[in-house]
């Protein structure tokens, strides 16, 4: 059981290719630490005029740490399937399975998220892996709005 934050972005090259960047730190009971980065890049699809499909490869770099033990760090790589879609101009549905090769971890991905205004949207997220589940809340800026 711990508390954590993640911060991410992304960042489109073109109609269907992007990059992204993701932190993410954690504290869990006894003061055990994790700490991990990602960066990668995805490709998208329209499957409809509302969903898209997409597939993304990341370098993924895991930490985990404890008083008295040190920390021991690996690297390896990510990958995720997924779906996506609008379900009326403000409400966004995503789903994903992902796999994280240091973690040695497949999970299932859920997101929902709300348009407030034009370019702040306030999500919900909950990830559900073999070895980690996660629950959040976010906050999405749109740049290009």
């Amino acid at each position: 059981d711990g508390d954590g934050f993640v911060v991410a972005g992304s960042v489109a090259i073109d109609d269907n290719w992007f990059v992204f960047v993701d932190y993410s730190s954690a504290e869990f009971d006894f003061s055990i630490d994790f700490d991990r980065w990602s960066a990668g890049a995805g490709w998208n699809s329209a499957i409809s005029d509302k969903t898209d499909w997409f597939v993304t490869a990341s370098f993924v770099d895991a930490e985990i740490g404890a008083p008295g033990f040190g920390s021991v760090s690996e690297s390896g790589i990510g990958a995720s399937l997924g779906i996506r879609s609008m379900l009326s101009p403000k409400l966004e549905l995503a789903g994903a399975v992902r796999y994280s090769d240091p973690e040695e971890d497949t999970a299932v991905r859920g997101e929902i998220w709300y348009t407030v205004t034009g370019n702040l949207a306030l999500g919900f997220a909950a990830d559900f892996g073999d070895e980690l589940s996660s629950y959040g809340l976010g906050l999405r800026l749109y740049f290009d709005k």
